[in-house]
């Protein structure tokens, strides 16, 4: 069972925030996995910088789970290197302000995406890029200010 810390290390010289969250178990997603293995984020794990990376590395997870924690701001990167088979990241009713390919890069197993109720405010345009599976993108109750240009091959396969 991975731990709830957040933890501070130093890769040349430089601090990289990474944080980590309770692996569980069978953990209900709903209709589109049931039951899957999921990385989940306590309520009291605060994400403040973009930089920020998740610390364990587990094959295993299937879901990444931050919901319903308005301490996160930022979503980890190189979350593809720490579970390659992510299939569902579920980031709704957070403090989101923007999200970035950086944030989802190689994630090409990624069948849910959900980011309800954040307040972002820019969507990169390259966002949709590696996300190839994705079947269920849940953007409601959003602020945008700026929207950037998504992926025509992604609108195009969205339509069809």
């Amino acid at each position: 069972m991975f731990s709830l810390l957040a933890i501070l290390s130093c890769c040349s010289g430089n601090f990289v925030a990474e944080v980590d969250c309770e692996k569980i178990d069978d953990f209900f997603w709903g209709y589109v996995f049931a039951k899957i293995s999921t990385c989940h984020m306590n309520k009291t794990t605060e994400i403040n910088s973009s930089d920020t990376t998740i610390a364990s590395r587990d094959e295993s997870i299937r879901g990444l789970w931050f919901s319903f924690n308005k301490k996160i701001k930022f979503l980890p990167i190189g979350v593809n290197e720490k579970f390659p088979n992510l299939g569902g990241l579920n980031a709704g009713d957070c403090s989101l302000t923007t999200i970035s390919n950086e944030n989802v890069k190689g994630l090409s197993k990624l069948r849910l995406l959900n980011l309800i109720d954040n307040q972002i405010e820019m969507i990169g345009s390259d966002i949709f890029d590696d996300l190839s599976a994705l079947e269920n993108l849940f953007l409601c109750k959003f602020e945008f200010y700026y929207l950037f240009r998504l992926s025509q091959e992604f609108l195009l396969h969205s339509i069809i």
